[in-house]
């Protein structure tokens, strides 16, 4: 059965095709044309006829094959509630914000399964060499691009700032990178790699000079000085641990005190520096010199570097005393310590003061 439009349209076509075709078409062509004409009609509405219906429930069908919905009836549908999206399958116990998703946006990396397979995925492109070399040009172009634009250094200091002060991230951050380190240098492939770089004598004085240029930048900043200075004197230091201690050290130190009135502080931290030994209500500090401190090229003038930048902050004198002599002549040595103690402070010698080297 031809519905009625269709009928129409039929009627206004055939008027055309009769129109045009009359004058060169005898009449069994005409008749043919007009029957071939007929069954095209037909198969189209034959067609029209069995579209679906639309999906909204209105009862009209669809226009194109192939369309779940007549035009503007999908926003008929009822938005769904978010009762009706599944849990995110990273556990966190939400729900997902569209259908077919498997993650809220960006809890795809609490899902440790997910991990996983992005870290053996994106380790074998790594191995690559042609991904390797583009890879590494995008980032250091896209970095350069960014580091570039103005107060982009400025706003992520910032944000780097803001984000370590809180306790938590720093705790977790630090967590994370030690275990990433450790993850890293288990890998044979990962030691074979930095073991070929630092081989290599032109690369190994390449990063050597890039470091201390770098260093030495960062330590003419007042700013920074003070503060790692400040941090490093606030550290708690572990004997053993973070700094070597002789083993004859702490046993002069042990002997001294019997045989001192004063209070011995060692391992004593100030501005960023440990002295072995220091006698606060005299402000003595005392150096106790092993070996090293002989054989080491440029030790002697390190060690005076340095005892001259803790005399600028604290104004303390120094005596040094030796490890050898201790071992040889021992009350000796200790006697000499206390008499010189005694001359310090009896002279109140105004500041800088000095060094006494109490050796053999």
């Amino acid at each position: 059965m031809i519905r009625p439009e269709a009928k129409f349209h039929l009627k206004i076509k055939q008027a055309h095709v009769v129109r045009c075709s009359s004058s060169f078409l005898g009449a069994s062509g005409l008749s043919l044309l007009m029957c071939l004409f007929s069954i095209g009609v037909k198969m189209k509405a034959q067609s029209i006829k069995v579209l679906p219906l639309c999906a909204c429930g209105c009862g009209k069908r669809v226009k194109t094959p192939g369309s779940k919905y007549a035009w503007g009836h999908a926003r008929r549908l009822p938005k769904p509630k978010p009762e009706d999206f599944p849990f995110c399958t990273c556990g966190c116990g939400k729900r997902v914000l569209a259908k077919g998703n498997k993650f809220i946006h960006n809890h795809h990396m609490n899902c440790p399964e997910y991990r996983e397979n992005a870290a053996e995925y994106a380790k074998t492109q790594w191995q690559d060499p042609e991904f390797r070399e583009k890879g590494v040009k995008y980032l250091a172009q896209g970095s350069k691009k960014r580091w570039e634009t103005p107060g982009e250094r400025e706003r992520q200091s910032e944000r780097s700032k803001a984000m370590w002060k809180d306790p938590e991230y720093r705790k977790n951050e630090v967590a994370c990178l030690s275990k990433s380190a450790k993850k890293q240098w288990q890998d044979p492939m990962f030691r074979a790699h930095i073991k070929a770089l630092w081989a290599d004598p032109d690369k190994r004085l390449l990063a050597s000079q890039k470091s201390t240029e770098a260093n030495l930048q960062r330590w003419a900043d007042p700013e920074y000085y003070e503060r790692t200075c400040e941090a490093m004197r606030n550290a708690v230091l572990v004997v053993g641990s973070s700094r070597s201690v002789g083993k004859n050290e702490h046993a002069f130190f042990e002997s001294l005190r019997s045989v001192c009135n004063y209070q011995i502080v060692e391992q004593y931290n100030v501005y960023g520096y440990v002295i072995d030994g220091y006698l606060p209500e005299v402000n003595i500090a005392i150096e106790f010199d092993e070996p090293y401190h002989f054989s080491e090229k440029g030790r002697t003038t390190k060690d005076f570097y340095r005892m001259g930048n803790i005399a600028f902050k604290v104004g303390c004198s120094f005596i040094r005393v030796e490890e050898k002599e201790y071992l040889n002549e021992k009350e000796r040595l200790l006697i000499r310590v206390v008499k010189t103690i005694g001359e310090i402070k009896n002279q109140n010698l105004p500041y800088p003061k000095f060094v006494i080297m109490l050796y053999n």
